[in-house]
């Protein structure tokens, strides 16, 4: 699995997520959508800012596209409100719409099949092939930098 189907998967998650909001208030569908965005700047900038592979070879190029566009962070150890943009972009971007998948059991159950699917896809190629020291998700280089 290389990292083009990684990112074609989380987006058909994230399009999963939204459909499903959207199916019971468009209104509400709408807010997740602006949400959503918000929270990708957010991330993007508290974490993947500090990353040295934006710099070379991005293995989330949906997300190294957006840091083009945010001003560039000193690359160094993460402080605890980095972690705190990542973890409102989880909340948002998976918690979020769980309320909606739920009335919706094949969607729900789509959206996990593939977020499974995604979990062990980004664990085992795309973090062990990173080149950021500093992330806690790299397994690879964080045993091997200590």
């Amino acid at each position: 699995m290389n990292k083009i189907i990684i990112n074609i998967l989380f987006s058909i998650n994230i399009l999963i997520g939204a459909y499903s909001i959207f199916q019971s208030n468009i209104m509400v569908g709408f807010v997740y959508i602006l949400l959503f965005i918000s929270s990708s700047f957010l991330m993007v900038y508290s974490y993947c800012a500090k990353c040295i592979s934006c710099e070379t070879k991005c293995a989330h190029p949906q997300f190294g596209y957006l840091r083009k566009y945010l001003p560039k962070r000193k690359i160094e150890q993460y402080k605890a409100y980095d972690y705190l943009g990542v973890l409102l972009f989880i909340i948002i971007a998976i918690a979020l719409p769980q309320y909606w998948l739920w009335k919706n059991n094949m969607l729900f159950v789509l959206y996990w099949i593939i977020s499974i699917i995604l979990a062990v896809g980004i664990g085992t190629k795309l973090c062990p092939k990173c080149e950021n020291k500093f992330c806690k998700m790299n397994k690879y280089l964080s045993l091997n930098c200590k």
